[in-house]
Parts: C-alpha cells; sequence; structure tokens
C-alpha cells in the first residue's frame, strides 16, 4: 500500500492552511485533484505534495493563480513530450485509485 496523507498532515508538513489547499484544489482543480476515501475525505499522496510545493513556491514568487494555472496546466502547450508526462500522471493516479480501493476491499474481508 503506497502511503497517503490527510489535509491536516499536508498542512503541518508543508505550512500551508487547510483552507488554502481547499482553496487551491477549487481553483486549480485540473492541477491539483487529491485523493477521496469512501467517506469524502482527501488524501494527498507523494506526488501531491510535490504539486502542492510547486504551487507554493510559484506563489511566493509573487505568481497569481492565473499565471500558476496557465503554467502547470496541462493544455497549455502542445509539446509531446509534455502529452507523454500527462499521461504518465493519469496513469500514476489510475493505479494509486485501484490500489486505494483493492487494499480498501482487503481490509473489509480480512477477519
Amino acid at each position: 500500500m503506497f502511503p497517503t496523507f490527510s489535509i491536516g498532515q499536508v498542512s503541518r508538513q508543508l505550512d500551508v492552511s487547510c483552507h488554502t489547499l481547499r482553496f487551491w484544489e477549487k481553483e486549480l482543480g485540473d492541477i491539483l485533484v487529491p485523493l477521496r476515501t469512501d467517506g469524502g475525505q482527501r488524501r494527498y499522496t507523494h506526488d501531491h505534495l510535490d504539486t502542492i510545493r510547486e504551487i507554493k513556491r510559484l506563489r511566493d514568487n509573487g505568481y497569481s493563480l492565473a499565471e500558476i494555472k496557465e503554467k502547470m496546466h496541462p493544455e497549455t502547450t502542445n509539446n509531446n513530450s509534455n502529452k507523454s508526462e500527462i499521461v504518465d500522471r493519469v496513469v500514476s493516479e489510475i493505479a494509486e485509485i485501484v490500489r486505494m480501493a483493492l487494499s480498501s476491499l482487503l481490509e473489509r474481508e480480512e477477519p
């Protein structure tokens, strides 16, 4: 099972408020999409933490959310290597979702 982190853990670890993380998720929805538990709680992977660090770095350097979205949005360039990165990212996210679902299913079946 791969490690995931709650919004509170991410907030403390990266020094970004929970409110800000939820706001970034809303405003940068196609860039920052945490996993969700069956109960709807957000779960962040190491890849999500890297994305949040990059968003925070850009904000600290004076970028607006619109500029960050433009800079990080997958469809902003037609570069083939960028398309390959997008595919790799989606495949990775799908694999993590499947692992989480299987792990949850196996935990329920254990006596």
